[in-house]
């Protein structure tokens, strides 16, 4: 039957597929059938539309019940054909307190967003009324603090494209629905690595069982050029056919884990993706930027458009919610601790046949920003976890910072600038707040605080999900305080020359955080030659970037085609790291308890020291697989 999402906006219940049926007759245990008009998917949801105003209010205290038994979210809306478009009447029903910003209404959908400044002041009463008053299924956003431009344009284009997403979410669905009934029994797995295994960067692996085919992060090695094709993800290997993927599951909005999945839709992917709120509008940025470089650069890698396609399919899913994403796999995401978003991917396939957790990056301990990754509640055979720092151990956090404040002390009473090379997402976050609130404890001088590259936009962003930040700072942006900006934090002005050239101090935060582009490198070639200024490296520098070679007491450089003498002072502070160093990874993996350890996302030398450290340490199988090798993780 043809699918229309504006005309023919549900489907008729004696149009279901037989091998949805069950599922529906469970749900009618519950819920008088003849109340409901028809049903849609909306990817791993199931929506049921009704005309009936008591049944729609009542919905979320019947929906809690069948969803336990019937392990689906489900939802209840009103028939739209119905509805009328009011903002009026909602704007009276918002507690002023609340800091209306903007509606948006998903006709289609059944749904009305309301973007507010502070969500937590719109009760249970507020939403029942609005449903009762109106007949609208309410969302309610938090709008950041800081305007984002970013959020602006995610948020309009997914509303403004909802009757074409109408349309992909329920094809989602409805392919995961279909293929149910084939696959009870026993299965197999493999993962095979398209990149990330032996290396830092284009993170990329494909999980495959009996029945699905699912991508784990697509991303890029930023430590080369965007020219270099082993920048890139291995797509040539037999295994891997961009039309039988069911779905890709991004971990965090790093380049290196998300930044070729637009690729996908340029070689004709036309699934969903998967990931956290704050991942997807962190991601979107990310790639916009890195789409602009690849251009100054003449490479054609993807388009604007591809970029958008990703955004129409995602899905995004918060921390411990599981969703459906194959026939045969199940996706929860828990905190991983390492940036705004970060996931834990535990994937439960064919009913608990093998349990995946699939780290990407994560830290233990706590930091400024985050509480440490969350031991998952599921079983774990198989735990496929990073090694930036297989090899190390982090001098605690309280030391370092404690080095860093004396460091920046002595950089600004000599009147040097300190240039701090950050990725624009993490690092950039952390050590503001610290700066911002050293400033604030008078335990720095007041001096200027430059933001610049993407670093600006992605700390906006962050005040917009204060739920995903430790406690104390999602009290300050709750409390309507900001605790990334004061007085002395500023964007860069575009002539950087003003900066440098300045006869005052400063503290520069700016992007790419390996200097292998961005406006850190032209930063460092201002003001590489003056011995009063100063670099401090506080997170990972790739092998063969700039950074690294800095880092690694190279005193010339070339930048431009320029000679550039390294006279300022260099020092490194790795404590900062959102990445588990060798002590966490063992504490991690002894609550996890899996059977088998895949080790990746580490040097070469790293993986292998971890590899043998895990297998005696734990009494654990491990592996230490390269690039285009294939791993049977259950036969």
């Amino acid at each position: 039957m043809p699918f229309n999402a504006f005309h023919q906006i549900f489907i008729k219940y004696k149009s279901i597929a037989s091998t949805f049926m069950e599922l529906l007759e469970e749900i009618f245990k519950y819920i008088d059938k003849n109340k409901i008009i028809g049903y849609r998917f909306e990817g791993p949801k199931v929506v049921l539309f009704t005309r009936d105003k008591e049944l729609l209010v009542k919905a979320p205290q019947i929906l809690q019940e069948i969803a336990k038994k019937v392990r689906r979210r489900i939802h209840i809306r009103y028939d739209p054909r119905l509805l009328k478009e009011e903002p009026e009447k909602i704007e009276k029903l918002i507690p002023k307190e609340a800091g209306l910003q903007r509606i948006y209404f998903e006709k289609g959908r059944g749904i009305v967003n309301i973007e507010v400044l502070f969500p937590e002041k719109i009760d249970l009463n507020t939403i029942n009324k609005i449903k009762e008053e109106t007949l609208w299924f309410p969302r309610i956003y938090r709008s950041p603090l800081i305007r984002s431009k970013t959020i602006d344009m995610v948020r309009a284009y997914m509303f403004q494209h909802s009757n074409e997403r109408i349309k992909l979410l329920h094809e989602i669905g409805k392919n995961i629905s279909e293929k149910w009934s084939i696959q009870k029994g026993q299965t197999w797995v493999r993962v095979s690595f398209l990149g990330g295994a032996s290396q830092v960067g284009r993170s990329a692996l494909l999980l495959q069982t009996k029945e699905s085919r699912i991508l784990l992060d697509f991303g890029v090695d930023l430590s080369l050029p965007p020219n270099n094709k082993n920048a890139y993800p291995i797509v040539e290997l037999p295994e891997f056919d961009v039309k039988e993927l069911d779905a890709v599951v991004i971990t965090h909005a790093h380049l290196d884990h998300v930044g070729f999945v637009p690729f996908l839709y340029k070689m004709g992917y036309k699934g969903p993706v998967y990931l956290t709120p704050p991942t997807l509008d962190i991601a979107t940025l990310s790639l916009l930027d890195y789409l602009r470089i690849a251009n100054e650069n003449n490479v054609k890698l993807f388009s604007g458009d591809d970029i958008r396609n990703f955004v129409k399919h995602s899905i995004t899913i918060e921390y411990g919610q599981t969703t459906d994403i194959a026939s045969d796999v199940k996706l929860t995401f828990y905190n991983a601790g390492h940036i705004l978003g970060s996931a834990l991917a535990h994937l439960n396939i064919a009913n608990g046949y093998s349990n995946v957790l699939y780290t990407g990056d994560y830290k233990v301990k706590p930091t400024f920003l985050f509480d440490g990754a969350q031991i998952p509640q599921a079983k774990v055979n198989i735990a496929i976890t990073e090694s930036t720092y297989g090899d190390t151990y982090h001098k605690p956090r309280e030391e370092v910072e404690k080095e860093f404040l004396s460091f920046v002390k002595e950089v600004i009473k000599r009147k040097g600038k300190l240039l701090i090379p950050v990725l624009g997402v993490g690092r950039a976050q952390e050590i503001l707040y610290l700066l911002v609130k050293s400033i604030r404890a008078n335990k720095l001088d007041e001096v200027p605080i430059y933001l610049d590259g993407v670093v600006w936009e992605i700390t906006a962003i962050h005040t917009a999900y204060p739920e995903y930040l430790k406690e104390e700072i999602r009290n300050k942006i709750l409390a309507g305080k900001n605790p990334f900006i004061d007085k002395f934090v500023h964007r860069a002005p575009r002539n950087r020359e003003e900066i440098v050239y300045s006869t005052e101090p400063s503290i520069i935060l700016a992007t790419s955080g390996m200097l292998v582009g961005g406006p850190s490198v032209q930063y460092l070639k201002l003001m590489a030659e003056d011995p009063k200024n100063a670099i401090a490296f506080v997170s990972y520098q790739g092998p063969n970037t700039l950074g690294r070679q800095i880092q690694s007491g190279v005193r010339e450089v070339e930048i431009d085609g320029q000679l550039i003498k390294i006279n300022l002072e260099v020092r490194s502070f790795e404590g900062f790291s959102g990445h588990a160093d060798k002590g966490e990874i063992e504490s991690f993996l002894r609550r996890v308890r899996p059977g088998r350890v895949v080790i990746n996302h580490g040097e070469r030398s790293k993986v292998l020291h971890l590899a043998s450290y895990l297998r005696k340490k734990l009494n654990v199988e491990t592996n230490a697989p390269r690039n285009m090798d294939a791993l049977a993780l259950r036969i």
